[in-house]
């Protein structure tokens, strides 16, 4: 009996590209992502607070109120109507259901409070009622 003197490999043949292509696109993503989240915090001293340590939920919408009481969405400057224009696109987009549009507030605790309360007073008025406002945890 004559045994062939060809061997074939064993093992399949794996190819890598599409491997690698996913790879990239899932860094790019990642990348994206890192950078929008940076633009949504503006450098401010937030209040401290003993004990918050909890994590956020998703949130729909972050505004910053800086210590001279501006306004700041996605690193943009904001007026008050502006602000009352973005709450009321986003409660079109959930349908009008207020229960669904959770609002985070970053203040300053270097400004006074009128600003927020004016920012407040509008998210009130818009139906909103799931609004928070960021803290720093202090250190124990």
């Amino acid at each position: 009996m004559r045994l062939s003197k060809h061997r074939r490999p064993m093992g399949a043949n794996i190819d890598m590209t599409p491997m690698i292509d996913v790879v990239f696109q899932l860094i790019i993503f990642f990348m994206t992502v890192s950078q929008q989240a940076i633009v949504n915090t503006t450098e401010l001293e937030l209040p401290l607070l003993k004990g918050a340590h909890e994590k956020l939920e998703a949130t729909t919408l972050i505004i910053n109120v800086t210590h001279d009481g501006k306004y700041f969405v996605s690193g943009e400057p904001r007026s008050l109507a502006e602000l009352q224009s973005i709450v009321t696109k986003e409660l079109e987009a959930k349908q009008g259901n207020a229960a669904l549009v959770q609002v985070v507030m970053r203040v300053d605790r270097r400004g006074n409070s009128a600003a927020t309360n004016q920012a407040m007073l509008m998210l009130r008025q818009a139906g909103i009622k799931r609004t928070r406002i960021a803290v720093e945890a202090a250190k124990e």
